[in-house]
């Protein structure tokens, strides 16, 4: 392929001819944005062949993203957001990466565009807004949001806390996080390894505790947790600790103001504990195998890996309740790829701001029975 028949034809005639593709992939919804808006530029010796396209960033500012694919394979590409380096975001895991295949640049760019677009169009409140929101309230129905990113993008504990916080911002919860390093002639856990260093106290495991039976000034969450944390175990064994026991790591926090009526957990531990038995660094430095979290105001404090993580937060009901998740990033990026063509197939039927003719609710409707139909063959 060469500069002459690059600059002429579009980008969807590119990817099917150059890149091999037999269908071209389902586009996000709700950007009225396609690969035909990618305008391919001719080259010259100062500037190869490339793409280049106004679309929303994430912040919903109009940008101009330049794609410029590799002098030694025209398949991957670097780009740029108004001149500046930019950075592809996988879907799945949520990693960014400087450099990625031309069809991921194309997908990650719309996808932003079409997330600004309907973010903005929530952001603006119609003439009846009052009347739907009481409706809400009256039938409990929760405003939330969730925030995730990979802990890879963070350099230091410190731009993972300041997200964290961030992420936190419209409830009372605030956290303060570390790295975690083994501290001398600290106690260590005895007994069959990754077993004993994930004890927890099974009268707290996993159960909820409501306003009536703990008050933040009383004596239960002092307590100090038969959790022991070796900061010397291996990543693995962690993993396979956490398998092999069914758990899922996180904090559930619930709220009433700034009065905490309960909380669950799983995998959490004593922030006493954690202090007593580690050594704990916010500093930049060597990126240590183990970071934690600490809840201010509290004694719950979490331990998880510094890589292959990403951090999920949840608020609900107008900040009164949050949730905090390490996931492993492959089981993450499972659900998240699931979504996202979730939302690509049925966007248009989800968007409360869309009314649906006739025939595409019976088009909806006739496309979910074929699907429950597959789902439960006989």
């Amino acid at each position: 392929m060469n500069d002459n028949t690059m600059a002429k034809p579009s980008l969807r005639e590119l990817f099917e001819a150059e890149f091999g593709w037999a269908k071209m992939p389902l586009l996000p919804y709700g950007t009225p944005l396609t690969l035909e808006d990618f305008e391919c530029w001719s080259p010259s010796p100062e500037a190869p062949m490339g793409w280049t396209i106004q679309a929303l960033d994430e912040r919903g500012r109009l940008v101009e993203y330049r794609i410029s694919p590799l002098p030694d394979n025209p398949h991957k590409a670097t780009a740029t957001v108004d001149g500046k380096p930019a950075k592809c975001r996988q879907i799945g895991t949520k990693e960014e990466l400087p450099v990625d295949l031309v069809t991921k640049w194309c997908d990650w760019i719309l996808l932003t565009d079409a997330h600004a677009r309907i973010a903005a169009r929530r952001d603006v409140k119609s003439p009846d807004w009052l009347e739907h929101e009481m409706h809400r309230l009256d039938r409990g129905v929760s405003a939330d949001a969730v925030y995730e990113d990979n802990i890879g993008t963070f350099a230091s504990v410190k731009g993972l806390e300041r997200w964290a916080n961030w992420a936190l911002s419209d409830t009372v919860v605030r956290v303060e996080m570390f790295q975690v390093w083994p501290r001398y002639g600290a106690k260590k856990p005895v007994g069959d390894g990754a077993s004993d260093a994930l004890r927890v106290s099974r009268r707290r495991w996993g159960s909820m505790l409501c306003g009536d039976e703990w008050k933040p000034d009383g004596s239960e969450l002092l307590e100090p947790s038969s959790f022991v944390f070796d900061p010397e175990l291996r990543v693995w064994d962690w993993r396979n600790g956490m398998g092999g026991a069914g758990m899922k790591l996180g904090l559930n926090l619930d709220h009433s103001g700034s009065e905490l009526l309960g909380y669950r957990m799983s995998g959490a531990i004593s922030w006493e504990g954690l202090h007593t038995n580690c050594r704990l660094v916010r500093s930049k430095g060597q990126r240590s195998d183990w970071w934690g979290l600490h809840v201010l105001d509290t004694d719950l404090a979490m331990v998880f890996p510094s890589h292959d993580v990403n951090f999920v937060i949840g608020t609900q009901d107008d900040g009164s309740f949050c949730y905090i998740s390490p996931w492993m990033t492959g089981s993450r990026a499972i659900v998240n790829v699931a979504r996202d063509k979730m939302e690509r197939e049925w966007g248009r039927w989800l968007d409360m701001t869309v009314e649906l003719s006739e025939a595409e609710l019976a088009e909806g409707i006739k496309k979910a029975e074929a699907m429950a139909r597959g789902r439960h063959k006989p």
